[in-house]
């Protein structure tokens, strides 16, 4: 039986209770799927202090979902968003949870479609820096400054409040034998990976159970570009030479994510040389 006829295999890389939506849609299509979260999401503790109020800010920016849920928490059970605060996020995914915790009603901006980045955001904002000196960013312990700094540069007023850490998850036993019986043999899975951190934790594991020869003969749906260039530099650690990786950007819905993993044998190869 070739991997082509097989029964396809997904791994999930997401902190766990995001992965539902996508394994369900994956299994009505007869995949195998294999969740394996990289990262695991730990809400802090305020023990006592009170977290920052919206309506002291001009400007609001969660980096992330696990940012709108965890700062939601921390608020009052019945608290009203402030109208004049403006909510921004970094893309469409963490938008709907800041409108699933402070209603639809909370206009928010957000780059859509494929640009869904910290980049991409600030060119929106562009229009509304007149209005904007004081501004809250609500993140985890760790995460990219750029977006930070550039508010800093403009002279603008900065708190960050972190209301979560992110750790390297584990792979437990059950999913290791599993991807090392894939590797014995010689099936391709796809990997799923939506942050540069959930990548790094996967590789490092990966070298550890002496994968990497299979691993890079897999295929990858990335959430970002970005992520790509520490993707070949782990490739570079392979044996195997020349490699082609099999690598799809997707937009970071679930829907899309779905149709890129489904689409695997339609990825474009990127040659790394002997």
């Amino acid at each position: 039986m070739t991997t082509r006829d097989a029964q396809p295999i997904a791994v999930l890389t997401r902190p766990a209770e995001r992965n539902t939506a996508i394994a369900s849609e994956l299994i009505k299509c007869n995949w195998r799927v294999l969740e394996a979260p990289a990262l695991r999401i730990e809400p802090i503790a305020l023990d006592g202090r009170v977290p920052p109020d919206p309506d002291c800010f001009d400007l609001v920016v969660f980096v992330s979902r696990s940012a709108v849920l965890a700062y939601r928490n921390q608020l009052p059970a019945h608290f009203v968003w402030p109208a004049r605060c403006v909510v921004a996020t970094v893309g469409q995914s963490t938008a709907n949870a800041v409108q699933d915790a402070f209603g639809t009603d909370t206009q928010v901006i957000y780059p859509k479609g494929d640009l869904a980045d910290s980049e991409s955001l600030w060119m929106l904002l562009q229009p509304h820096m007149a209005s904007i000196s004081r501004v809250l960013v609500v993140r985890g312990v760790a995460g990219r400054e750029w977006l930070i700094d550039q508010m800093q540069q403009l002279g603008l007023k900065v708190v960050s409040h972190a209301v979560y850490l992110s750790q390297a998850n584990c792979l437990d036993q059950s999913t290791a034998s599993a991807l090392k019986h894939c590797a014995q043999g010689e099936v391709k899975v796809v990997w799923l990976f939506t942050s540069l951190r959930s990548l790094d934790s996967v590789v490092e594991q990966i070298e550890q159970l002496k994968l990497v020869d299979w691993f890079v003969q897999c295929e990858f749906v990335l959430t970002h570009s970005r992520f790509l260039p520490a993707l070949q530099k782990f490739a570079q650690k392979s044996q195997r030479k020349p490699i082609e990786l099999g690598v799809k950007i997707s937009k970071p819905d679930d829907k899309s994510i779905v149709t890129c993993i489904l689409n695997r044998f339609e990825t474009p190869k990127i040659t790394i040389g002997p």
